[in-house]
């Protein structure tokens, strides 16, 4: 059997041979259905056969058909006689020169790739592909299939497609006759739109339009950039048929619209200024007046304090909508419309740039090049960065730490830089402080309020302050206050502070945190020991300084001015200790009841000075301290280092008692209370400067002014000493010692005719009070005691006007006789400080103190009771 395939094999080369001398090729359909003969390998060949070697002639031959009049004959069978349709329409092809030629009465394909390599591209062949020459001429490499690159398509005859493509085609040629000139609207729009109806036909790439798209998409594929296009094929420069697309950064076929006959829409950031008030700097000024004018703005002044700056300039950017008309548009020519199978796309707003358009985009559009992705020119970022609205350059980015930021921006492509950029607006109005002050810097060259976000307001943060009070903000409403540098509660010093009472802590703590850690202070607190966290820890009796920050402004600014009014504190209001009791010391915002501890204390958060005492006596050392309070009976030496008033209760509205935990022994420190324990006074609490010694003498002195008989009775108990009467004292029997005492009252001695002693009806000394010898003093001679020291009446009048009261007397060698200064001035010595000096009838010094002397306020009883004192 395999020797008859052999032979019928030998026969058909011998057919075809005599029937044409044309080359014969079997197809490779009908070679697939033939059985191999052992020994001979039949190639095989992919493309499609002439239609004169159909499988049915050739079986015909192989069954040796009869071979007819008009044909040879082969086998059983009679087959027809090969036409000649291969060679006349492959004659056709072959006289086509461009794509224009492609009618629909002809039978020819175009094939991409042979025109590349410089064959002879146009070819006769059926929508599967181009025919294989009888001649055994070169192949075609034309494949079926849709390829991007269109290297290797084959665009088959347009008569497949019928007359509709036809009549546009036609059309199309019409009006290019009708309007040569290219630059025509008229035409420019009238292809565009025949275009679009070829497109929208669904039909597939073939004849003129087919060969045509195929050239100019594979043109176009080999240009990677927007300007200058010199690549030229097939006679065709890209230049006059490609566009640039900027947002895939390749070339496609475009189509001309008329100039400017196309607006794209872009945006950019507006500014709308304005200038607002800094709250409480800008109190009174008229800062709306200047929102066009920022420097102007920036300079105006605080009313109450120049130093600080009254208004804050605000940028508040909108984005808009900007159309930008382009002055020759171009779209792209074979884009996705109804059922096309091959198609271009460019997603740029504007379409494609043609190459004499290229600068005028770059101008406007500096991302051109680098729309698609990174890296960008400083150029585009610089441009993309004014679009933002923001006035200063982007490069600031590298001054300011953000070199990350512009490195990020390009390995993105354009929209994704812009979103970025977009993204700072969170940052320029954040509600943090170091945040906004960060990039308001960067974005605008400017520096933010301090103290609120006056300037930075916007609809998603209303917040009129910063989440937080700034440092600098602080230091500047502490100044603003009356604040100096040297005051311990300057905000410089946050680090030093305590907790008050409480005492230290290393960590930082939130006020929750705080107040936890209160529920143990002696386990979670240690005792305050520097100046600044003994007084620096609090600017009233309620508020720490720790937690300033979290106060309006106006509370913190109200805060330093208290402080400042209580620096300032008189030293007749700070010499005051109001009881415990009393209502003011609930009521007012204060360190301690005792005003000398508000001035002290505030004198230090202030300026950082020591204030002086506000009393005029110096504050004594322990020990006189100690013996001063002693002479209270109820006061008690426990040691020599301690003092107790628990019996003496008239101590104990000064100030409140304290135990020994860790709150109680800052109290103490700060100067909030005295007493520790069961109302001890220890020479530490003393020596502290807020110790308020001089009422604490004087409440010493109060407990005698009331006790004259106790106090007498003290006295007189010591030699020297003597309880006598005011009258016994300025009614004496002796004419020398009565003139003296006439003397310290200041009174005249005799006169008016008559000499100071004689033996005058009134006896003992007396005083005119009426006539032309009123205010002189006399002495009758003569008569008992008991007439020198009775009443007399009027108009005479014994000098001390018939008035008495206790005196005590102290001999020269009395302990108390130098208690204190002596003065001849006898009304001095009534209500003085003073004892009464005078001569008696020995001739000797007798000092006297009386008894309305001594319950005067501030009388030194101290100054007699500690000769009294037992130690």
């Amino acid at each position: 059997m395999k020797y008859i395939y052999i032979l019928a094999l030998i026969v058909i080369i011998v057919v075809c041979t005599l029937i044409s001398k044309e080359s014969f090729s079997i197809p490779t359909a009908v070679l697939n259905q033939i059985q191999t003969v052992d020994g001979i390998e039949l190639n095989e060949r992919s493309e499609p056969a002439a239609p004169d070697t159909s499988k049915d002639k050739v079986i015909g031959m192989l069954d040796n058909s009869q071979l007819p009049e008009t044909g040879v004959a082969l086998g059983n069978k009679s087959v027809e006689r090969r036409e000649q349709s291969f060679e006349i329409e492959d004659e056709k092809c072959q006289s086509v020169k461009f794509c224009e030629n492609l009618r629909s009465n002809m039978k020819c394909g175009y094939c991409l790739q042979d025109d590349i390599e410089g064959s002879h591209p146009f070819h006769y062949g059926d929508e599967e592909g181009a025919f294989l020459k009888r001649n055994g001429g070169k192949q075609s490499l034309c494949k079926k299939g849709v390829d991007r690159s269109g290297s290797s398509e084959w665009v088959p005859p347009s008569e497949l497609n019928g007359d509709k493509q036809k009549d546009i085609e036609d059309e199309e040629d019409y009006i290019k006759r009708r309007y040569p000139n290219e630059k025509n609207p008229t035409r420019i729009l009238s292809l565009t739109a025949l275009q679009e109806k070829k497109n929208a036909l669904g039909i597939k790439d073939s004849g003129y339009s087919g060969c045509l798209k195929m050239r100019e998409r594979y043109i176009c594929s080999k240009v990677n950039d927007c300007s200058p296009m010199n690549f030229e094929m097939f006679g065709v420069k890209a230049k006059d048929i490609c566009g640039f697309c900027a947002d895939d950064g390749k070339a496609y076929a475009r189509t001309d619209l008329p100039d400017n006959g196309k607006t794209y829409d872009s945006f950019k950031y507006v500014s709308t200024t304005s200038c607002e008030n800094i709250e409480i700097f800008g109190d009174g000024v008229n800062c709306a007046a200047h929102k066009n004018d920022r420097n102007k703005c920036i300079g105006m002044r605080s009313l109450k304090d120049p130093s600080f700056k009254a208004c804050a300039f605000k940028y508040d950017n909108k984005k808009v909508t900007v159309p930008i008309t382009i002055p020759k548009p171009s779209e792209v020519k074979y884009g996705k419309v109804g059922k096309a199978e091959i198609y271009d796309k460019c997603e740029s707003a504007w379409g494609l740039i043609r190459p004499n358009q290229c600068s005028w985009f770059e101008q406007v559009y500096p991302c051109l090049k680098s729309k698609g992705g990174g890296p960008h020119s400083e150029k585009c970022l610089e441009s993309l960065w004014k679009q933002m609205g923001f006035v200063t350059s982007y490069r600031m980015l590298f001054n300011n730490g953000e070199a990350a930021l512009v490195d990020s921006w390009h390995k993105m492509d354009i929209n994704r830089v812009m979103e970025s950029m977009q993204d700072i607006y969170n940052k320029i109005y954040s509600g943090d402080y170091d945040i906004a002050k960060k990039w308001v810097k960067i974005c605008f060259n400017m520096d933010v309020n301090d103290c609120n976000r006056a300037g930075l307001i916007n609809d998603k943060n209303r917040s009129q302050y910063w989440k937080e009070t700034s440092d600098p903000c602080l230091q500047k409403l502490y100044k603003y206050g009356g604040g100096r540098e040297n005051g311990l509660a300057n905000p410089q010093n946050k680090n030093k502070w305590g907790f008050g009472f409480f005492g230290q802590l290393k960590e930082g703590l939130t006020p929750m945190e705080f107040l936890q850690k209160t529920k143990d202070v002696n386990g979670n607190f240690k005792e305050n020991e520097t100046e600044h966290e003994i007084y620096g820890s609090m600017s009233s009796k309620s508020n720490l300084l720790k937690f300033d920050k979290n106060l309006s402004h106006r509370d913190y600014v109200k805060n330093i001015e208290d402080l400042v009014k209580m620096k300032n504190m008189s030293n007749n209001e700070a010499k005051k200790v109001p009881s415990i009791y009393h209502m003011d010391s609930w009521s007012k915002k204060k360190f301690s009841n005792a005003n000398w501890v508000d001035k002290y204390t505030a004198t230090k958060l202030i300026s950082g000075d020591t204030p002086d005492y506000p009393v005029a006596e110096s504050k004594q050392c322990w020990s006189e301290f100690a013996r001063r309070m002693l002479v209270h009976p109820n006061v008690k030496l426990l040691n020599l280092k301690t003092l107790s008033f628990k019996h003496a209760e008239e101590f104990h509205s000064l100030s409140n008692k304290r135990g020994y935990s860790i709150l109680d022994k800052n109290s103490r420190k700060q100067g909030e209370s005295v007493f520790e324990g069961n109302y001890l006074i220890t020479q530490d609490t003393y020596d502290l400067d807020t110790f308020p010694f001089w009422k604490f003498i004087e409440m010493s002195g109060l407990y005698w002014k009331n006790r004259w008989p106790q106090f007498k009775k003290k006295l007189i108990d010591y030699s020297d000493t003597e309880q006598s009467t005011y009258q016994n004292v300025v009614r004496p029997t002796d004419e020398k010692q009565a003139e003296e005492i006439a003397r310290a009252y200041g009174y005249q001695i005799g006169g008016g005719g008559y000499s100071f002693a004689g033996n005058y009806g009134t006896k003992g000394l007396y005083l005119i009070r009426a006539g032309s010898r009123n205010g002189r003093c006399y002495f009758g001679r003569g008569g008992s005691n008991s007439q020198m020291k009775n009443n007399v009446g009027y108009p005479k009048m014994r000098v001390d006007w018939n008035n008495n009261q206790e005196v005590i007397l102290f001999r020269k060698s009395s302990r108390f006789f130098n208690s204190l200064p002596a003065t001849t001035n006898i009304r001095d010595a009534w209500n003085k400080p003073f004892l009464f000096s005078y001569k008696d009838k020995n001739n000797e010094e007798v000092r006297v103190l009386f008894v309305q002397a001594y319950k005067k306020d501030k009388f030194p009883y101290y100054d007699f009771l500690k000769f009294t004192i037992k130690n």
